[in-house]
């Protein structure tokens, strides 16, 4: 009897079973020697636990696989269990591994993500000359020019100008002549100036007109204000590049904005706002009356705040429109008006219109004139709930700048829900940053309680590979990747809203403080403290009137 059961068994399994068993734990041993033993390494995750975590799976499962039962149906149940096991390990790394990577450095699987990865393997073995091709502004590719023509310098001159800055994700490129006669490029990264190698003026000026040709500009034209827009594809990577161009006497200027649209199209949660603001600017503008000033210096983030707020909003149930100058983004069932100096009819005019509209909510980008402000504080506390962009180093210097636009402070003072402030400043880059034991006198220093805050971290750019110190691949030795809010949030209650209509700026500074108004330097704070950022990064962006840049530095 035990031996007609055990050949029952054996043909229960077959022969097969085990063979087919052996093919999948050798594609396992693959992916997991080449693929997430490389990556564990890549990204210093822990190799260790994950290497015995996949050696468990994988054995298990190749034991389940082969497992014999005396039972019909228990091959292919047995065969799948054994299956599921044996890449368990892989599947939880590839959820682990998408959760602590850059979102561009995450693992998809998709036929998009497949078409491009072959496009990308077919153009490397085609060996193309140039990293960059351009799609002008009407849509067609413009080719890489021949060898022998002048363009081709042109071309690669520009792509040695373009490619560091895709890759280090650079926000934007600028080209200005210097006093020493040769043209300046500089990127900006994370709000922050990098300084490239010059340009002597005939290839600046050739590289100019080359970019501004591709961009549909009048390249005749040296020094009126242009503005246009190209596409620069850069392996598998489309990147929409807004060119801005002016003359002065010393020669023109070129700035180019990288994905600028992109940029500015943040989900309010990513903004980082403190949980205690969001709660208080969601009461102060329950009611959807009044307004709400959103300000910022140049280049921190004031109009992606504009955009934010409105997102805030159902546009399906409210009435939302806005007054831009130019559209950046576009949010389903609001509707955008732009506004277009040619047609004849002034910003107040034209925000007259929009607020004739019976609107639930309003975003305006800015306060162009003294009219303008008059036509928002018009409809008082009874009129729809306005965002209006003020440029101002602070929420009292965007609220004095308002007050004075309207020119009556009860008139001024009457419709205020908040004042909206804000500061970018640089995340650490979560690949390389390092924690440490800060000094007691500098937290004294700073207004933070020694005994609570015993770690925080500092920006690195390294990471240890093989027992030797390497370049973070996630942030391209910069410490830093990408970039962050320190808000604060000034909520009117009926006292602050009498002290704006007496003009008593100081004495509403201390019913801020006395209503424990959080200020940007204690969020910006907290954010150290929390290992989003550095203390130097909240240094740097509170120890002046305005954010100053970081050092500049020489990038090659």
């Amino acid at each position: 009897m035990p031996l007609s059961l055990a050949v029952e068994w054996y043909i229960l399994v077959g022969p097969w079973v085990p063979l087919i068993a052996l093919v999948f734990l050798c594609l396992w041993g693959w992916v997991t020697s080449t693929v997430w033993d490389k990556d564990t390494l890549y990204w210093h995750f822990n190799r260790e636990g994950w290497n015995i975590a996949h050696l468990i799976c994988g054995t298990l499962g190749f034991a389940i696989m082969i497992l014999p039962m005396p039972v019909v149906w228990w091959p292919a149940v047995g065969f799948t269990a054994g299956l599921l096991v044996m890449w368990g390990s892989s599947i939880a790394y590839w959820i682990y591994h998408n959760r602590n990577v850059p979102e561009d450095q995450a693992f998809r699987v998709s036929a998009e993500g497949f078409r491009q990865r072959m496009a990308a393997r077919s153009a490397a073995r085609q060996q193309k000359a140039a990293a960059i091709s351009v799609i002008d502004a009407s849509g067609v590719a413009r080719g890489l020019p021949a060898k022998d023509d002048p363009l081709f310098v042109v071309h690669m001159t520009m792509e040695d100008m373009l490619t560091p800055a895709l890759v280090q994700r650079a926000s934007s490129i600028e080209l200005v002549p210097n006093r020493s006669g040769q043209y300046q490029v500089s990127q900006i990264v994370d709000g922050v100036r990098f300084r490239r190698e010059p340009l002597d003026p005939g290839v600046a000026n050739a590289v100019i007109d080359y970019i501004k040709r591709s961009a549909a500009l009048d390249v005749a034209d040296k020094r009126r204000r242009q503005m246009g827009d190209f596409t620069a594809r850069f392996g598998t990577e489309t990147h929409e590049i807004r060119v801005r161009s002016a003359g002065s006497t010393a020669g023109q200027t070129l700035t180019m904005d990288i994905d600028l649209k992109k940029r500015v199209d943040i989900k309010p949660k990513d903004l980082g706002l403190l949980p205690r603001q969001v709660e208080a600017l969601d009461k102060a503008t329950a009611d959807l009356h009044g307004i709400v000033l959103v300000s910022a210096p140049a280049g921190n983030g004031r109009t992606t705040m504009l955009y934010s707020m409105l997102r805030r909003h159902d546009a399906f149930t409210a009435n939302i429109r806005t007054l831009e100058f130019e559209r950046l983004v576009l949010i389903d069932g609001v509707g955008h008006a732009e506004f277009k100096p040619e047609k004849g009819v002034d910003f107040a005019t034209e925000l007259r219109s929009v607020l004739r509209r019976d609107p639930t909510i309003v975003m305006i980008e800015d306060i162009l004139d003294n009219r303008t402000a008059q036509e928002a504080a018009a409809p008082g506390m009874r009129g729809p709930l306005q965002y209006i962009g003020v440029r101002a180093d602070s929420g009292l210097e965007a609220l004095a700048k308002w007050a004075k636009a309207v020119g009556d402070l009860k008139i001024a003072a009457e419709p205020m829900k908040a004042v909206i402030s804000c500061r970018l400043m640089r995340r650490l880059c979560d690949n390389c940053k390092v924690p440490y034991q800060p000094d007691p006198n500098q937290l004294r220093k700073l207004g933070l309680p020694p005994e609570q805050v015993k770690q925080l971290f500092k920006h690195s750019g390294k990471v240890i590979e093989r027992n030797r110190e390497e370049t973070c691949p996630a942030c391209g030795g910069l410490g830093y990747r990408g970039q962050t809010g320190a808000f604060e949030v000034m909520v009117f209650d009926s006292d602050a809203r009498k002290l704006v209509a007496a003009g008593d700026l100081n004495g509403l500074k201390t019913h801020m403080r006395r209503i424990k108004t959080i200020s940007i330097q204690e969020a910006a704070l907290r954010k150290a403290i929390d290992g989003v950022t550095s203390i130097e990064e909240v240094i740097r962006i509170t120890r002046t009137g305005q954010a100053p840049p970081a050092p500049q530095a020489e990038v090659a």
